[in-house]
């Protein structure tokens, strides 16, 4: 079969057209209507794993999950870069999944639920002791459990939030901390880098404090230490103003 010089011009031009206006197409399909990637009818293609917390799955295991899927972002990113949903489902990393070990004393430092498996969210562990279980001084004195000294310092903190405002429990540093928290990591580490003199005379401060707060805290309870103190404090003032006194006296035997 013989083709003409000007058949064999015209396919020669048109093929790299409807290579264009294919891919043309594929990029306007991604931009007006990126949901149909990502909506019921995708997900019915690539179905979500079911974790067991218990077996929790590999790296390898995830890549093969996402990685078919991953791969059409790909082609849109080439296409079109300003597409956002391939960036939200493809472009984060999992260095590594681990169990934290509950046997250290551990506290949540992050908000819940920020990632869910199975309906179980998620929380940044926060390893509050270290190598060290206690307290010191410069020295090496050991002053009280890690666990006691933190308990005593959220006293007031939990006497606020639960008697008087939860606002100082909802703010949250750059880092992700509590403001509360992260004020006394600051001053702690401060108070680690001074003489013991001055750790003497902030640990004396500490124990008047924390420990009376939390000696009221445990008699009227977090909710109701506040409406307390402020009760104690009204009815001294009261009693300062009209100079009321109580004096005790000896009962004489006859």
């Amino acid at each position: 079969m013989k083709i003409s010089s000007f058949s064999a011009v015209f396919l020669a031009a048109a093929t790299p057209f409807a290579a264009a206006a294919g891919l043309k197409g594929t990029e306007r399909q991604l931009q007006t209507c990126p949901e149909q990637m990502c909506g019921r009818n995708s997900v019915a293609h690539f179905p979500a794993p079911r974790f067991d917390l218990e077996n929790l799955p590999t790296l390898e295991e995830l890549d093969a999950y996402y990685g078919t899927f991953c791969s059409f972002c790909e082609i849109g990113e080439i296409l079109n870069p300003d597409i956002q949903f391939c960036d939200a489902l493809c472009s984060f990393e999992i260095p590594d999944i681990e169990i934290p070990d509950f046997s250290e004393i551990t506290t949540c430092f992050s908000e819940v639920s920020t990632v869910q498996v199975e309906n179980v969210g998620s929380v940044t562990m926060k390893d509050l002791k270290g190598s060290n279980e206690y307290v010191q001084m410069q020295g090496g004195f050991a002053i009280m459990a890690y666990q006691n000294f933190i308990h005593m310092a959220l006293s007031p903190f939990r006497m606020f939030t639960m008697g008087v405002s939860s606002a100082m429990g909802n703010t949250y540093t750059e880092d992700g901390l509590p403001t509360f928290a992260a004020a006394g990591i600051n001053l702690g580490q401060w108070a680690e880098s001074q003489n013991i003199l001055v750790q003497a005379v902030l640990l004396v401060a500490f124990i008047a404090i924390a420990g009376a707060s939390m000696v009221v805290e445990n008699t009227f309870g977090p909710s109701l230490a506040p409406l307390a103190l402020a009760a104690g404090a009204g009815a001294y003032a009261l009693m300062k103003n009209n100079d009321v006194t109580f004096r005790a006296s000896k009962i004489k035997s006859v």
